[in-house]
């Protein structure tokens, strides 16, 4: 009896133990991952680099994960369907 006590007592701790430690060990390998993202062979959109950095400003205020826009043969991009660039300020995100 005990020993179930103590079991019982123990499974929580160990619980929010790991809740706590998950983020620490998340968190350098999310930022390791989107250090690079772009593939240096693939045709960037420069309408949209250009931008992208006027609205930013700061690389700070930016993701590395949505600050470019490869160009696709056959595929329309999304200022070629509706006009304007993604994530323009004041502008819908969709009609």
């Amino acid at each position: 009896m005990s020993a179930e006590i103590t079991r019982r007592r123990w499974w929580p701790a160990t619980l929010i133990g790991a809740c706590l430690l998950m983020p620490a060990v998340g968190i350098p390998q999310a930022r390791q991952i989107s250090s690079d993202t772009r593939d240096p062979k693939e045709v960037q959109d420069e309408s949209f680099a250009r931008a992208y950095n006027e609205w930013t400003r700061d690389a700070k205020y930016g993701s590395p994960l949505v600050d470019h826009l490869p160009i696709v043969k056959r595929i329309p991009t999304p200022k070629d369907v509706s006009g304007y660039h993604v994530g323009a300020p004041k502008r819908p995100l969709s009609r």
